[in-house]
């Protein structure tokens, strides 16, 4: 998942239950691969439905590339 931006928020992630941690959008640019975060690797093991759910800590943008 990559997540930028200027004036990002600060978002808490967690899927299907399980906590991934805390990712603050503002700390990486556009196109600044570097920057790109990984909090952990899901594998989707069986098709089902899944929840994907990001918690607003502090307000600001937040674009998901994937």
């Amino acid at each position: 998942m990559l997540v930028s931006g200027f004036g990002g928020a600060i978002l808490s992630i967690h899927i299907d239950g399980d906590y991934f941690g805390i990712y603050d959008v503002g700390q990486s640019q556009w196109a600044d691969e570097e920057a790109n975060l990984s909090l952990g690797i899901v594998d989707f093991d069986e098709t089902e439905q899944h929840t994907i759910k990001f918690t607003t800590i502090a307000p600001g943008n937040c674009f998901l590339d994937f």
